[in-house]
């Protein structure tokens, strides 16, 4: 009977072979209509022929459909929708489960916390990351442990709990080194350059930043050395050197953009911007930082357009202009808190207490503190939040509650004084 009915379905075709092959039809159309954008194509392509694949027991063809759909709406050129990538990838993984290929179980898995995470559910994602690690080791499953432990790294990165994304991050390049995988092993090189930089470890940023980029080459891996000279670049500019880096960025936006690579040259611009910012050329670094937050709407990250919009803001603040930041401020905050980026929230909110600031508005001041105080102090966020209760501080001098302004400065330093 269920042979009978997807035969009509797919247009009278007469034997099991013309069926698998009516399938594969299908599962083809869905790849050219998520290559198109056609979400609803997809969703309708997808849903017809893995419950049809199902029906019949052929779990392979369901699982890799739904993944299809998944994909599309993860990361396609479609709706972005976590939501909707998390039940396809949840139907895949179990189509996986029914024929015992746990590995493939466990990358869709590992896909559905990606997705919590997207949606904003943070502990949600954590849980994941941690279970599919654990089960990858009881597996003995390395590239799927590898993966779970970078994704646990990141969680980590934006709670801002770096020791412990550094040690994830360690574990990492120490599987991509045993599997002997030049891009696996530059990429881990590359994320444990950035942690390094972002607790002010330079001189190991500039070392792993250096060591990425000369076995990407050594190995031939020429997208992976552009991505490392642009981060040689960041690095030389955190140094201060900026006439060395500025080269190595602008090369890496022509790469970039001749790759039609968004995420990089956002990045390149974003870097560049600054280093015409620190230069003294504003207007220069403005430009190029609301081209960078163009580059990552583009992207359909929203953790990326985030941190594009909280590095125009900088600029904005920077040059005065309070009242243009406040929107993209208040932007950045609502992504920032929907994908639980802790670090990010909390850059929001000081920025967002020196517009309130300079509108003498103590209320909002206290209300922005409030809410930055809810979040647990960590070495990425205690300099935020100090900086936040100082321009709280200000806010109450000026308006003469001077019992206010020193609470606010006691609290500051009480932070300075944690783990002292």
């Amino acid at each position: 009977q269920d042979g009978a009915a997807l035969v009509a379905a797919l247009g009278g075709l007469k034997a099991s072979t013309d069926t698998m092959l009516g399938l594969r039809v299908l599962r083809l159309q869905a790849v050219l209509a998520a290559g198109r954008g056609k979400t609803d194509e997809v969703t309708e392509l997808v849903d017809k022929g893995a419950k049809a694949a199902e029906a019949l027991g052929w779990q392979r063809h369901a699982a890799e459909t739904w993944e299809i759909a998944a994909s599309h709406f993860q990361s396609g050129s479609g709706r972005r929708d976590p939501n909707q990538a998390v039940a396809y990838y949840t139907k895949s993984a179990a189509a996986w489960e029914r024929i015992a290929r746990p590995v493939k179980r466990l990358r869709m898995l590992l896909n559905t916390g990606q997705g919590h995470f997207q949606a904003g559910r943070p502990k949600q994602a954590l849980e994941v990351f941690e279970s599919v690690e654990a089960e990858g080791r009881r597996l003995d499953a390395r590239d799927v442990v590898r993966l779970a432990a970078h994704n646990r790294s990141l969680w980590l990165q934006t709670q801002g709990r770096l020791d412990e994304a550094r040690e994830a991050a360690e574990t990492v390049l120490k599987l991509a080194e045993e599997a002997g995988d030049d891009g696996a092993v530059v990429r881990s090189l590359l994320g444990l350059a950035r942690l390094a930089s972002t607790q002010s470890r330079h001189e190991d940023a500039g070392t792993l930043t250096k060591q990425a980029r000369q076995r990407a080459e050594k190995a031939g891996l020429v997208d992976l050395a552009a991505t490392a000279s642009l981060s040689e670049g960041i690095y030389h500019y955190n140094a201060s050197r900026y006439r060395e880096a500025r080269p190595l960025l602008e090369n890496a936006l022509v790469w970039a953009r001749s790759k039609g690579d968004l995420r990089m040259a956002f990045y390149a611009l974003g870097a560049l911007g600054a280093l015409h910012g620190t230069l003294g050329n504003r207007s220069r670094s403005l430009s190029m930082k609301e081209d960078a937050v163009a580059l990552a709407k583009r992207s359909g990250s929203v953790q990326v357009e985030a941190q594009a919009l909280l590095s125009l803001t900088r600029d904005l603040i920077l040059v005065g202009r309070y009242e243009q930041a406040a929107e993209p401020l208040d932007r950045a905050l609502a992504i920032a808190e929907q994908i639980g980026d802790v670090a990010s929230a909390t850059d929001a909110l000081m920025m967002l207490a020196v517009v309130a600031s300079q509108r003498k508005d103590v209320a909002a001041v206290a209300e922005l503190v409030a809410r930055a105080r809810k979040f647990p102090p960590s070495a990425a966020t205690k300099p935020t939040l100090v900086t936040l209760l100082l321009a709280a501080s200000q806010a109450a001098s000026a308006s003469k509650d001077f019992e206010k302004a020193r609470a606010h400065v006691a609290d500051a330093a009480a932070i300075i004084d944690e783990g002292k």
